[in-house]
């Protein structure tokens, strides 16, 4: 049950940092596209905001992306942990105990 959980968790979290390299990636373009319309006359703003709009749809398709497959692999550690909770009700019962009387214990400390 832990192994899918977090074999689960560390997916959703690489998928994660893979999102927050894209939106830095897309902040660093968005900055490079600023500074080359302050120094070319040539291009218009139409085109320039054209340019700009583009990069923002290609980030927003791939961050969309991005969070249907965190969402499925979330699914699927749900559905896995569920299987081992009818697999082994009584084990279960009793981590779940446990981890709530240590999570008791450490909130009583404060």
């Amino acid at each position: 049950m832990a192994n899918a959980e977090t074999a689960a968790g560390k997916a959703v979290d690489t998928e994660m940092e893979t999102l927050k390299a894209d939106l830095a990636a897309l902040k660093a373009d968005l900055a490079k596209v600023t500074r080359q319309a302050g120094r070319t006359a040539g291009i218009g703003a139409e085109e320039l905001g054209d340019k700009a709009n583009e990069e923002i749809s290609r980030l927003k398709t791939e961050v969309d992306r991005l969070m249907q497959l965190a969402s499925e692999r979330g699914r699927g550690a749900v559905a896995a942990a569920e299987h081992k909770i009818e697999e082994r009700p009584l084990t279960s019962v009793l981590v779940a105990f446990g981890v709530g009387l240590v999570i008791g214990k450490l909130i009583d400390r404060r």
